[in-house]
């Protein structure tokens, strides 16, 4: 579907977003699913401060915000564990990005096949 409505006239961009809400150890948190490829052209580069972005490779690691990262105590390379729908996954945080409003660095990015793939 997304990728149809790139063929309409005018459209410069698309790209696929998978969000779900969910729990990690105890914080609320929202879980994107990107296509690493396509994400940075349409919302643009998100601001990381440590480490980099995913790439298509990076099956298991994610991108978090820092309101996220302080809250938790998690940095680049640490590992962390979330259920998404009935699937537990490990994931390593490959960057930390910050964008100046604690509800938007309270999330974590990761590749959309990371997001598929859980269920």
């Amino acid at each position: 579907m997304v990728y149809a409505v790139a063929l309409v006239d005018g459209v410069y961009a698309v790209t696929p977003v998978l969000a779900q809400r969910t729990a990690l150890s105890g914080v609320s948190v929202t879980f994107y699913g990107v296509d690493p490829q396509t994400f940075e052209e349409v919302y643009g580069a998100l601001n990381v401060v440590e480490g980099g972005f995913l790439s298509c490779s990076d099956c298991y690691e994610v991108v978090i915000g820092r309101a996220l990262s302080e809250e938790l105590g998690l940095s680049v390379g640490s590992r962390l564990a979330l259920t998404l729908g009935s699937t537990n996954l490990e994931l390593t945080v490959r960057g930390v990005y910050e964008v100046g409003m604690r509800f938007q660095e309270l999330a974590i990015h990761a590749s959309m096949y990371t997001y598929v793939c859980s269920y």
